[in-house]
């Protein structure tokens, strides 16, 4: 438990808000491959949505897709501090070359604007696998099921430019 969920080990049974070694990821863990597997099950694309341009949260896209061989494959990641304008126009150009097989997961926020915000988005990707669905829960306790995987090696990430960013 202590290797494939640092924080939660720490805190319940340390005592200690945070491991000793420090991260909630090991990054150390994910092993960069040149190309996918021939038998990927399936892909998906999970976005978060900032709101300003050249400011504050960026707004980032993280492809993903599930080998036969059981690991998760980090794809690509898309991101950029963008306005409202900027996000639609990056959502569009990213579900196009992503294809159609690849699924796109969308965060709902709360209320009556989370609700038309998640509309427009699938509106704006008809034709697509698109599903919005409200967010439940602080962003580290979504985390830590794939922390866990991180955290043991079985995560791997394809070569790209963004495995730095």
């Amino acid at each position: 438990m202590e290797q494939a969920a640092p924080y939660v080990f720490a805190g319940q049974y340390r005592q200690m808000p945070s491991p000793p070694a420090g991260g909630f990821f090991k990054p150390d863990n994910i092993e960069i491959v040149d190309a996918l597997p021939a038998d990927v099950v399936k892909q998906v694309r999970a976005w978060d949505f900032g709101a300003t341009e050249n400011e504050g949260d960026f707004t980032a896209g993280v492809r993903e897709a599930l080998g036969a061989d059981g690991f998760t494959y980090i794809v690509d990641v898309t991101r950029g501090q963008l306005g409202p304008d900027n996000v639609n126009k990056r959502l569009e150009q990213t579900a196009k070359l992503d294809g159609k097989k690849v699924s796109v997961r969308l965060p709902q926020d709360p209320g009556q604007a989370g609700k038309s915000q998640a509309n427009s988005f699938v509106k704006l990707l008809a034709g697509y696998n698109v599903i919005a669905k409200p967010i439940s829960g602080d962003k580290l306790t979504r985390a830590q099921p794939f922390a866990a995987q991180v955290n043991v090696g079985n995560v791997r990430m394809l070569k790209g430019e963004w495995n730095k960013a």
